[in-house]
């Protein structure tokens, strides 16, 4: 056809027959005929003409017709000419609507296939251009749109209802409509829906339908206020989890006035709730808080009751600065979670003090603390929530200063019961911190606890003084953790401009003086009158009252503080037996925030190392080793809230001004532990990695300046040298030129002789560093790499591994070179870099066909085994501050463990498929039981490379790793190889354990008789068992094998508790004979580890059976 108008005549009369199923046939050639017609050629009279015929034919009440036409319409209103303007225009649309869809259809009464059709059609027109003309229609339009769908149950027409109602709240005046209109979505709150099964059924699950009615609900609340509070509150105050979840959920976004308050992703942005209908159900509102506050409750819930709870500071602070409102809206929800000043405690007499009130639980005590941070832009609102909550908490010392007494023995039994409520008054004003640094003022209440606060100080200062002998009597009358958190809530209060005004100098150098004195005391001899379970909590009050001090006091307080602190850590040090020292880690906390104090403390520590005598020469430097570890380590971990990268340059600037001292110091530790080695490799890589680019320059000049001597033979400065290198920045690397840097490190690994006295795991982390340098600056190198680098990798690679058999020491560097050369490749995202990386990763798939014929088999295949020990640390990608780190500024990809189980794992595989070949050709006893322990070595790391593998991964290549798993578990002698088996054998089990078929499936009932029956013999073996050497090709030592034997029980538990979940039939036969007297062993374990994930066995067995 080539217009509708031919297409209207070739149909003749059947159009208006009087006969309904040739008017059916008819129809539907007519509606089938449209798809045909080249929508630039009809016209617009054309247009008209269909609509009006099409609108008279709904009158017809048969269902088949009433499809057909409805989708005659979808067609007219999807139909868009290549101009861009529609076939319909926005009055056909109004009359479809008033004339066709609600003049001629009771919609409710159709059956699911039109009434589908009539939605489909509604969201057509209420999203495009003919909406003006729906608009225009008005109320009738909203009265026949509630009626249509009003009461509708199936889920695929909810889907497009919902997706309507947002259109209809946008875009019409509902005014008198408002209430019908919310029932219609009212109605549905909570979805309660199952989506059916069954391959024809469509797809929508119950978290869309419920999104989609969130969104919906959560539009209308600028009208709906008052049907919409009182109907979250009453389904959030249901025992039905997903009710109370889905209601608090709501009423959180319509509190912040977004979607995305919580969980839910969106771009809505609007308006709170109306105030004046807020403060009508505020009361229903903290009624469900009070609910939530006061039970044990899950995570989700527990994030959507703060989250509600900052909602409404939120809706009050954006919408009112009415001081009684926002008085009011305080006292009813600090009364939500029992915190209510009562008239009892309002009218007491000045000075008399009650029995403290119940302690908040820490769950409200959270809450509360969630309210004052969120009301911190808002100074009104902060202040007098902080005001209601001082008179509660702290309400002892409002009147304290003109009524308390100076009596020690009468502080501690009035004030000794208020001290927890103290402590939370400091949390809180901490929550407030910026809030009040901003507004500068102390209300009277503040004012009042700050004085007395100041009184109580000069008290504990006095009695302290006076006890010059400091007797132990005076100790276990003093409650330090009162002490110090009366002396933390001061400290707090102080940062106010108007508490400032108040305090003297006299009263502020009694302070700090109070201070020294429970430093010193706490720091050394009086440890043991405090309880141990009060001591972190009261080292951490300390550290937060000196970071402030450092951060707020005048130079001349500073001053005494610095004379205080410095001098405890040097009479400290100057002690015959010098334990910890309180001080010191005191002042490395400060020095976080504050470039003086760390410039003082690293040079006072300096100073000390080389002033002191060698006696105690070596402690200074350990301690100084210490502190600046904490210093790396914390920016390394919260580089923003706890030391901001600006300090660590200032630290690298100080590092930079004295490396020559500290590298002399360094020249003095001969044989340094291998803590003090893997604390200043990750200190120095954390600090260069986070400096800049002209730092990481001078650090690595200064360093590559030493003679090849002195970093070949002194192994603190090789560690420093290669901790530079691995964190440089991959233009800096460029800039000092990669070759070079390559060069040195492997000249320094084959000159580097370790002291006699050193240990060998000293020198094995030093070789491993320079490796990972030199893996490092591979890694970093621009793509394509560049021919020398080529050259040089395999160069170096050709003289560890194909050259020469021995490498006079070595063989370990061989090992880890090409563990971390592999792992720098395979994270790079680079292609020019497979090329290098098969030629390395060709040494692990050459055996057995070209190791055989060799003479030197046992010494190659020693070394083979020793490399596959290592190999699985090439998925070890390690903590924040490592080699492969972003503050190293490592390479890497997100496929990486894709890659390397591809690239790598399997080719293991293939490996062990090969090896028993390898039996029947190798020409000697001696050569056969070398090819055993070799397949146990691959099959050992082929499974422990398995281990990380995300689930999908697992899924997938099931088949192929349950095969390995009971090889190494029922067919190896190795502990190792039989104890990673294990490992993942539960991994497995694990992933599959929900399908009883694919468990089924994967594991025969033989199979797991064979896993069953090896379980006792390994735990035998794991328990007389002291070095697997000889049997595995691993150089293990007695405290290596401990660990592995201990490793091995712990998968025995694991892999029994993973077991209960296979068929009965199959569980049942084992239980009395493999399983319980396996678990009674295990229960009775030296380690607590053991016995723990025994116990959970156990449990599940008897429970099972």
């Amino acid at each position: 056809m080539t217009s509708l108008l031919d297409l209207v005549q070739s149909l003749e009369s059947g159009l208006v027959d009087t006969k309904t199923a040739s008017q059916k046939d008819t129809l539907r050639t007519l509606v089938n005929g449209l798809q045909a017609i080249p929508i630039d050629d009809v016209q617009d009279k054309e247009v008209q003409c269909l609509v009006e015929f099409l609108v008279s034919r709904l009158a017809l009440a048969d269902p088949d017709i009433i499809c057909t036409i409805l989708d005659g319409f979808l067609w007219l209103a999807r139909a868009v000419r290549a101009d861009s303007t529609r076939l319909l225009c926005p009055a056909q649309a109004t009359h479809i609507c008033h004339d066709g869809l609600f003049g001629q259809l009771i919609i409710q009464s159709l059956t699911k296939a039109p009434r589908l059709r009539v939605f489909r059609l509604l969201q057509l027109l209420l999203h495009g251009p003919h909406l003006s003309g729906l608009k225009m229609m008005g109320r009738s339009f909203l009265v026949a749109y509630v009626q249509a769908v009003d009461g509708e149950k199936d889920p695929e027409c909810l889907t497009i209802i919902f997706d309507m109602h947002l259109v209809v709240i946008a875009q019409f005046e509902l005014d008198e409509m408002q209430e019908d209109f919310f029932e219609t979505m009212a109605a549905y709150f909570p979805i309660n829906f199952t989506p059916p099964t069954g391959e024809g059924a469509p797809n929508i699950s119950r978290a869309s339908l419920s999104e989609g009615l969130h969104r919906c609900l959560f539009a209308s609340r600028t009208f709906s206020a008052p049907y919409l509070l009182p109907l979250l509150c009453e389904k959030a105050d249901s025992d039905w989890p997903q009710a109370q979840l889905d209601s608090l959920s709501l009423l959180t976004d319509c509190l912040h006035g977004r979607l995305g308050s919580t969980d839910m992703l969106g771009e809505l942005r609007g308006p709170s709730i109306a105030l004046h209908h807020l403060t009508s159900y505020l009361i229903l509102i903290a009624h469900v808080l009070e609910k939530m506050a006061n039970k044990s409750i899950s995570h989700k819930l527990d994030k959507l009751t703060r989250s509600c709870l900052t909602g409404l500071v939120h809706a009050y602070s954006s919408q009112t600065r009415d001081i009684h409102l926002l008085k009011n809206f305080v006292a009813m929800l600090l009364k939500t979670f029992g915190i209510v000043l009562d008239e009892a405690e309002t009218n007491a007499p000045v000075g008399s003090i009650l029995s403290p009130p119940k302690l908040p639980t820490d769950q409200l005590q959270n809450y509360l603390l969630e309210a004052v941070c969120y009301s911190q832009p808002d100074h009104l609102l902060c202040g007098l929530l902080m005001d209601h909550l001082l008179r509660f908490i702290c309400s002892p010392l409002i009147h304290w200063s003109s009524t308390g007494t100076d009596k020690l023995e009468s502080i501690v039994t009035i004030l000794g019961p208020w001290q927890p409520f103290f402590a939370l008054a400091c949390r809180l004003l901490d929550a407030c911190a910026d809030s009040a640094q901003t507004s500068g003022q102390l209300s009277m209440v503040g004012r009042q606890i700050y004085e007395g606060t100041l009184h109580l100080l000069t008290t504990f200062h006095a009695a302290l003084i006076a006890d010059a002998s400091e007797s132990e009597l005076l100790e276990s009358k003093l409650p330090y953790e009162l002490v110090i958190t009366i002396f933390g809530l001061s400290t707090r209060l102080s940062r106010y401009d108007s508490a400032r005004d108040i305090t003297t100098a006299a009263e502020l150098n009694q302070m700090i003086e109070l201070f020294g004195l429970v430093v010193r005391r706490l720091g050394h001899k009086y440890l043991r009158v405090v309880p141990a379970s009060n001591l972190d909590t009261m080292r951490e009050e300390l550290e937060a009252i000196v970071s402030h001090l450092y951060r707020s006091a005048s130079p001349p307080t500073l001053e005494l503080l610095n004379s205080i602190l410095f001098g405890r850590i040097e009479a400290t040090f100057n002690q015959p037996s010098p334990g910890s020292c309180l001080a010191l880690s005191l002042l490395q906390r400060a020095a976080l925030t504050n470039p003086l104090v760390m410039a003082r403390l690293f040079q006072f520590l300096l100073d000390e190392t080389t002033s002191t005598g060698k006696d105690h020469r070596n402690l200074i430097f350990s301690s100084l080793i210490s502190v600046l570890h904490f210093f790396a380590q914390t920016a390394a971990k919260s580089p923003v809230e706890s030391c901001s990268p600006t300090m660590l340059r200032h630290l690298c600037d100080l590092l930079l001004g004295r490396l020559d001292v500290i590298c002399q110091l360094m020249k003095e530790q001969p044989a340094p532990s291998q803590c003090m080695v893997e604390n200043l490799g990750t200190t120095f890589r954390i600090i260069t990695g986070l400096s800049e680019d002209s730092q990481q320059i001078k650090l690595f000049k200064f360093f590559n300046t030493q003679s090849q001597s002195v970093l070949a033979h002194e192994p603190l400065i090789c560690v420093l040298f290669c901790s530079v290198i691995i964190a440089l920045r991959g233009s800096v690397i460029e800039t000092l030129g990669p070759s070079d840097i390559m060069l040195k490190l492997f000249q320094l690994a084959t000159h580097t002789t370790p002291p006699a006295q050193l240990e060998n795991s000293v020198f094995e982390y030093i070789t491993t560093a320079v490796a990972q340098a030199y893996a490092s600056v591979l890694n970093k190198c621009t793509e394509p790499l560049d021919s020398d680098i080529n050259s040089h990798v395999v160069t170096t690679f050709d003289r560890l591994w194909n050259d020469s058999p021995s490498l006079n020491g070595l063989e370990r560097f061989a090992c880890h070179w090409l563990v971390v050369c592999l792992q720098s490749l395979l994270a790079h995202p680079g292609p020019s870099r497979r090329v290098v990386f098969d030629k390395l990763s060709s040494v692990l798939l050459r055996f057995p066909e070209k190791v055989l014929p060799k003479m030197n088999f046992s010494l190659l295949e020693t070394r083979i085994c020793e490399l596959l020990e290592v190999l699985p640390t090439i998925c070890s990608l390690g903590p924040p501050g490592s080699a492969t780190s972003e503050v190293c500024h490592w390479e890497g990809t997100g496929l990486f463990v894709q890659k390397t189980f591809y690239l790598v794992t399997l080719p293991l595989a293939e490996q062990i498929n090969a090896l028993p070949d390898a039996l029947g050709i190798s020409s000697s006893t001696e050569q056969q039981h070398s090819v055993k322990r070799l397949r146990d070595a691959y099959l050992t790391a082929f499974l422990r490379l398995c281990l990380p593998l995300p689930t999908d991964l697992l899924e997938l290549h099931l088949k192929e790793l349950t095969h390995y798993v009971l090889l190494a578990i029922t067919s190896s002698r190795s502990l190792h190889t039989q104890t990673a088996g294990l490992r993942l054998f539960c991994s497995i089990v694990d992933c599959v354990k929900n399908d009883s078929k694919q468990l089924t499936s994967r594991f025969s009932a033989g199979d797991m008789d064979d896993v069953f029956a090896c379980l006792p013999r390994l735990l035998e073996s794991a328990a007389g068992r002291t070095s697997d050497k000889m049997e595995s090709g691993y150089c293990a030592v007695d405290g290596q094998s401990s660990r592995m034997a201990t490793l091995t029980r712990l998968s025995i538990a694991h892999c029994l508790y993973s077991l209960v979940s296979l068929p009965a039939e199959v569980v049942g036969r084992h239980r009395d004979t493999h399983v319980l007297p396996v678990l009674v062993q295990l229960l009775d374990d030296p380690v607590r580890v053991v016995r723990t994930e025994a116990s959970k066995a156990n449990n599940a067995w008897l429970a099972h059976i």
